[in-house]
């Protein structure tokens, strides 16, 4: 699945944290909504990864090393923030 980011900006006001950022192992999430739906994207659009049902704590080693967007879908809301990854 390719995603066209081109328009695609952070969502400051939104209430999403992800830390620590930039990190190498894992991300956090922490929102005041529940998040049930994690998609991660690579700057080219490619969706490089998809999480259903997690802790608030997300894996990311598989990713390289680089820039990211996360789209975080809510009961009530679709939150994009980036994030970066170093190994």
């Amino acid at each position: 699945m390719i995603l066209n980011i081109d328009s695609w900006s952070d969502n400051s006001f939104d209430n999403l944290i992800i830390f620590p950022n930039p990190s190498s192992k894992y991300i956090s999430l922490k929102s005041f909504d529940n998040i049930y739906e994690i998609y991660i994207y690579d700057m080219n659009g490619k969706l490089v990864l998809l999480k259903s049902n997690f802790d608030n704590n997300l894996n990311i080693t598989i990713l390289k090393e680089g820039s990211y967007f996360l789209l975080a879908k809510t009961n009530h809301s679709l939150i994009r923030k980036k994030f970066i990854v170093k190994n």
